[in-house]
């Protein structure tokens, strides 16, 4: 092997070895379990409109009235809808996005 190629190899490996060792993977919260909404439930909440409820016919708020306050792009690049959980213990403002691998669940922080 010639020194070129030793040093070239080298090289290579360095700028590898910082391109993936600086690669920091963000996790929201370690050791928690998305549970994911159901496509029915998400479809409900897209389609309704604004400041209109609906009843809510899924888990985990089959029953329930939702009123959809708000959907958008969210700054970390998912899909969200913000609105309104009515129930009889009172009103509780839900936020859900979209994972990148196409499913929803409700956000846990917002």
């Amino acid at each position: 092997m010639s020194i070129k190629t030793v040093v070239k190899t080298a090289f290579l490996l360095t700028v590898m070895c910082l391109i993936s060792c600086s690669t920091v993977e963000y996790v929201e919260k370690p050791n928690v379990t998305i549970q994911y909404l159901s496509p029915l439930l998400v479809a409900s909440l897209q389609e309704s409109h604004t400041g209109v409820a609906i009843t809510l016919a899924d888990p985990p708020w089959i029953g329930q009235y939702a009123t959809k306050t708000d959907s958008y792009f969210s700054a970390s690049g998912k899909n969200c809808i913000k609105f309104n959980l009515e129930s009889s213990a009172g009103v509780e403002v839900k936020l859900i996005c979209e994972h990148v691998d196409g499913l929803w669940a409700q956000a846990t922080h917002f």
